[in-house]
């Protein structure tokens, strides 16, 4: 099974490399599926990308890449980033992850049983 896990981020400074930092952290822990993260990027006006072109450099690309839009809305930015990728499962995460990244496998067991959508 591969999991793209797509993360939306405008003007996210304060924020992103933390976030990127904690979701490959706990992803690389995990077994049983292939994962790959993309930030999609979408006008911001701070240093949110260079921030991500930094990260770009730190982590390897088949686990993380950035997608670089001209300023859309944040479903366009996650549309972007699914449709980029090949993958069984498609997660959403907002850039603060507010919903805790650890309940990524209990999401997965839900597709694993049959479900066509999970939502957390």
């Amino acid at each position: 099974m591969k999991v793209v896990i797509a993360v939306p981020a405008h003007n996210e400074e304060e924020i992103i490399a933390k976030s990127v930092e904690r979701i490959v952290s706990f992803m690389t822990r995990q077994h049983g599926y292939s994962w790959r993260l993309v930030v999609a990027e979408n006008g911001s006006k701070d240093g949110t990308l260079e921030i991500l072109r930094g990260l770009l450099a730190k982590y390897p690309k088949d686990i993380f890449s950035v997608k670089s839009l001209a300023f859309r809305s944040k479903s366009d930015a996650i549309k972007t980033a699914w449709l980029s990728e090949d993958a069984d499962v498609y997660v959403h995460m907002d850039a603060d992850l507010s919903t805790d990244i650890r309940h990524i496998p209990e999401l997965l067991d839900g597709i694993r049983e049959g479900f066509d959508l999970v939502i957390g």
